[in-house]
């Protein structure tokens, strides 16, 4: 289903058919964008931004008729189930991205890196030239900036699917049977 807690295995429903099983430890991304027809299009845009802070989310952007948010992955399924109560919903696009691959890398990489500083550390210890002294803390320096620019990512790469991007978009303001003739045509 939507919304399955994430990072951990779990089940992931795609938007129609059956269930399917998500191998252990995959890492996905879940993304929505719904287009609701509303009576009241600041109505709507108001009960979705208190959905979110219910939700534990946050708002990301709003404007006269769309709103996006982001919520937490295990919150992503009970988010879209509130959100169409908000109106009739003639669209929705679900997707979900695949960073397994990604994330795995990141984190072998920076494994890595911290195991190659470390090595280094120990020979800074030893060396008593110090032209190799210098040249080591130079190595030391590099190696330290590649692993923060990978931390960096990994956090950015975490965040995607620890608060996945549901987009909202309220169109067709006013009356419910202005929706109910454009559906119709």
């Amino acid at each position: 289903e939507y919304g399955a807690p994430m990072p951990s295995s779990a089940a992931v429903a795609p938007p129609a058919g059956n269930a399917v099983v998500a191998p252990p430890n995959k890492q996905l991304v879940y993304q929505a964008t719904l287009n609701l027809a509303v009576c009241q299009v600041s109505k709507a845009l108001d009960q979705v931004d208190a959905l979110v802070r219910e939700l534990g989310g946050y708002l990301v952007n709003r404007s006269d008729q769309a709103i996006t948010i982001r919520v937490p992955n295990e919150r992503f399924r009970e988010a879209l189930q509130k959100a169409v109560t908000f109106g009739n919903v003639p669209s929705q696009n679900i997707s979900v991205q695949d960073v397994t691959d990604q994330f795995f890398d990141l984190q072998a990489r920076i494994r890595n890196a911290r195991a190659v500083r470390d090595r280094l550390a120990e020979l800074l210890k030893k060396t008593t030239n110090i032209e190799e002294a210098l040249s080591v803390e130079r190595e030391l320096r590099r190696i330290g900036d590649e692993l923060e620019q990978m931390e960096g990512q990994l956090k950015r790469l975490s965040e995607l699917f620890l608060t996945p991007r549901t987009i909202v978009l309220a169109e067709f303001g006013g009356r419910k049977d202005r929706f109910d003739a454009h559906a119709a045509g």
